[in-house]
This record gives C-alpha cells, sequence and structure tokens, in this order.
C-alpha cells in the first residue's frame, strides 16, 4: 500500500458499501455477447498502445490528482535527461582550432646553445627538455599552423639546411637537400599544415620551392621573367600566395604579385619600384591581414629630414588588388624608421620595428626597438618593450603570442629575448633562450 492508496479512504467506503448492496452474479445477457463476439476477430497484436507505448501511458486514470502528478513527475525526469544528454555532448566536443586567428598559447620551442628546446609555457617553474641536439647548430624554429610540426633550420656546408620535426622532437626529417645561402630566407606555412614556402638563395640564385612537410616532396616555383624573393599563403585562400618578385629586364624593378599555387596566373599589384638598398628590401615586409583583405608593406622613400638625401622606411596598406595603396601615419620623429609590420592575431594592431640607422657602418649611434599601432592607422605606433642604444646593429625581431596578448621580442646584438605586455609595454626577460621563441598556438 502506498500513499496515494491512503488519500482517499471515502471513496474505499463507498466502493465497499456497493458492494454489499448488490452483490456481484452473472448478467441474463451475457451468452447473447458471447455469441456475437465469437463472430468477431481480434484486433492485432500490434494495435495495442501498450505494445509501443508505456504501459503506464495507456492505462485508463482513477484519480485524476494522481495521475497528473505521476506524469509531471515523468516529464520530469525526461526533461533532466534531455539537459544532461546535451551537456554531455557539449562536453564532449572538442574546440576546434582554426589556422588563423587567435588562438591559447601553447608550448615554446626555443634554441639555446646550438640546440633546441621545449618548454611548456612561460612560467618561471615551466617544465623544459631537449628535443633536438647534435653537434651542429640549429636555430629558427617555426612552428605550423596546428601547432603539431615546426621547421629549423641546420648549419652545414654551405649554409643553413631546413629540417622539421614533430612537436615533441620525433620525426625529424630533412626538407631540402640543398642548403639555403647564408642572409636572406623566408618561410610560410600553407593552412593545412602540410606543405610550405621556402624562399631563398640556393645553388647561387634566388629560388623558391612548396616543401611537403612531411619530407616526401618538393617542388619548385619557376615564374615567367621574374626571380622570386619571397612569398606567403594567403590566409584566406589555400590556393593562392603573395609574392615578392624582381624582373630578368636587368632592371631592379620589383612588385608584389597574387599567384596560383603553382605560380600561374600572375597578377600584378602595380607598386614597382627600387632603391639605394637593393631587392633584399625593396617592397620587404609583406604581411597579409587574418581576413585576407589588406597586405601591409614597407615602403622606402625619401628621408623627411630637411636637406637628407637617406632614404627611410614606412609602412603602407594596399588592397590585394593592387588599390588603395595608403601611408600609415609615421613617427614624429623624422630620423626614425618604421618597418617590418606583423599582424596581430585578431587583425586589429600592427607590430612594427623602430630603428634609427648608425651615421655609418663603424659609428655607434644606431638605435631599434619595437611599437604597436592600430591597423587601420587612426593613431600613431607607441613604443613598448626594451630598445638597444649606441649600436651599429638595430635589429630588433618581435612576434605576437597566439592569443595577441603578449609580444615574444628578441635583440640582435645582445642576444637576449623578452616577453612584452602588449597593453603596458612591460617586459619579462627570457633567460633560458638566445633567440626568439616560437609559440604553439592551441584551440581556446
Amino acid at each position: 500500500m502506498t500513499a496515494f492508496d491512503l488519500f482517499d479512504p471515502f471513496e474505499q467506503q463507498i466502493s465497499t458499501a456497493l458492494g454489499e448492496i448488490a452483490p456481484a452474479r452473472r448478467p441474463d445477457y451475457l451468452d447473447d455477447i458471447l455469441r456475437h463476439t465469437a463472430r468477431t476477430s481480434q484486433r492485432p497484436r500490434w494495435s495495442f498502445p501498450g505494445r509501443w507505448l508505456p504501459m503506464e501511458m495507456t492505462l485508463t486514470p482513477v484519480r485524476a490528482g494522481r495521475t497528473s502528478l505521476r506524469l509531471l513527475v515523468l516529464l520530469a525526469l525526461v526533461a533532466l535527461l534531455a539537459i544532461a544528454a546535451t551537456a554531455i555532448l557539449a562536453g564532449s566536443r572538442r574546440p576546434t582550432l582554426l589556422p588563423v586567428g587567435p588562438a591559447a598559447n601553447g608550448a615554446l620551442v626555443y634554441p639555446r646553445g646550438g640546440d633546441l628546446y621545449l618548454r611548456d609555457s612561460l612560467a618561471p617553474d615551466a617544465k623544459t627538455r631537449p628535443i633536438i641536439t647534435g653537434s651542429a647548430k640549429q636555430s629558427g624554429p617555426y612552428l605550423s599552423p596546428d601547432g603539431q610540426t615546426f621547421v629549423y633550420a641546420e648549419t652545414g656546408v654551405g649554409g643553413d639546411y631546413l629540417w622539421a620535426s614533430a612537436l615533441d622532437g620525433s620525426n625529424h626529417r630533412q626538407l631540402l637537400s640543398d642548403p639555403i645561402a647564408d642572409g636572406w630566407s623566408q618561410w610560410s606555412w600553407a593552412l593545412d599544415s602540410k606543405h610550405l614556402l621556402v624562399s631563398g638563395v640556393i645553388r647561387g640564385e634566388p629560388r623558391l620551392y612548396d616543401v611537403a612537410a612531411d619530407g616526401k616532396g618538393t617542388r619548385e616555383i619557376v615564374l615567367d621573367g621574374l626571380v622570386a624573393w619571397d612569398a606567403f599563403w594567403s590566409p584566406v585562400d589555400p590556393n593562392t600566395f603573395l609574392l615578392r618578385a624582381q624582373s630578368k629586364s636587368g632592371l631592379e624593378a620589383m612588385d608584389l604579385y597574387l599567384a596560383s599555387a603553382d605560380g600561374t596566373n600572375l597578377r600584378a599589384l602595380g607598386l614597382q619600384g627600387q632603391t639605394a638598398f637593393g631587392p633584399h628590401y625593396t617592397l620587404s615586409g609583406a604581411a597579409w591581414s587574418p581576413d585576407g583583405k589588406t597586405i601591409a608593406y614597407n615602403f622606402i622613400g625619401l628621408s623627411e629630414k630637411p636637406g637628407s638625401v637617406t632614404t627611410h622606411f614606412r609602412v603602407h596598406l594596399v588592397n590585394p588588388d593592387g588599390s588603395n595603396d595608403r601611408p600609415l601615419p609615421g613617427p614624429n620623429d623624422a630620423r626614425i624608421n618604421e618597418g617590418w609590420p606583423r599582424y596581430s592575431p585578431d587583425g586589429t594592431q600592427l607590430l612594427v620595428q623602430h630603428f634609427i640607422f648608425s651615421s655609418d657602418q663603424t659609428t655607434t649611434d644606431g638605435s631599434g626597438w619595437m611599437a604597436v599601432l592600430p591597423a587601420d592607422g587612426s593613431a600613431p605606433a607607441r613604443d613598448i618593450g626594451p630598445r638597444i642604444e649606441n649600436t651599429t646593429d638595430t635589429d630588433v625581431w618581435a612576434d605576437w603570442s597566439p592569443d595577441g596578448t603578449s609580444v615574444l621580442e628578441g635583440i640582435s646584438e645582445t642576444k637576449k629575448s623578452y616577453a612584452v605586455d602588449s597593453l603596458t609595454g612591460k617586459a619579462t626577460e627570457l633567460p633560458w633562450t638566445d633567440d626568439t621563441p616560437a609559440w604553439q598556438r592551441k584551440a581556446p
């Protein structure tokens, strides 16, 4: 007996009284009913609701209040189960790591003493371990968009040899059989992290290759009438790359081009020019915005200093079709050069290098540092991080953290590296590396 059975004792008394007044007996018309039903076929079993619904839902209720309460309890249980299932499904879905845009900060690959190491984070007590060691010098780690592979340079006879490795240092393999001569080289990962564009002086002249990251394929991209200096995959179109190339006509004419993945369908942006610095620097420093709608690059023009003919660097923006070429607001001090732009992961800011050339190659009155400005050019750049003073080597290099809140900065002359807060500009020295680390992208 349950609480529901004791709920209405008056009803039980009525039932007992009726039973005493009219005792059960066989009705006179029962024989007629049996003769009638004998001629009628029985309903198939599948037609009874009890075969495909819970039995309690097919029973005729006796007490309205009792049935409503049970039904409410059943519906509540069903709702709770649905909510729990939704939560389980949501929790089992892994966050997606996109190849472009903000990501979570993962591990860091960094060079020290000619070897490569892996560090879990920037935390002072983070776990570190060597991953690529040997008698040859390894440097320049560069992580793929999916954060699982990095390429690096190994110094050998004739220059640097390009290698790749899994993040933990396993499966390291050589990607190019020929060395890249010391000096200018550029690597650019494809969106799928399976191959990359590699440019540099190889076998005596600038060349461009599409290299498989698994080490199983290398294809040289030969351009009709052009010498390729560097190239960068589009952040939105896996079949397009941006190319900086020089005409083979004998002139030092440079331009930026869009090209299909095989090097065909060249489309010039119409930014041809030449500078006193030579082809290494003309229209250099090209960088895509994350949405692929804008290209930033180094423009080199006459100095703003009265009476001076020295060229200086400024950052320009241009649309991928070559239209709307425009300058960003430069520093107020005409002596300061501004170049080598790098878009933040969300595309709202540009990281640029500021430097003042030394008077000549022997006078130590040069300087270099980093700065950040709005990517739309709505305000001049603000200085961040440390700077090098009184030097002939003004090279200061930096790149964004995957989440865009920090900048990793390296100073060439001192061999020191720093983590810099991109908002406050506060810098923390990284004593565990002698060059700028590469930061792994992870799913948010």
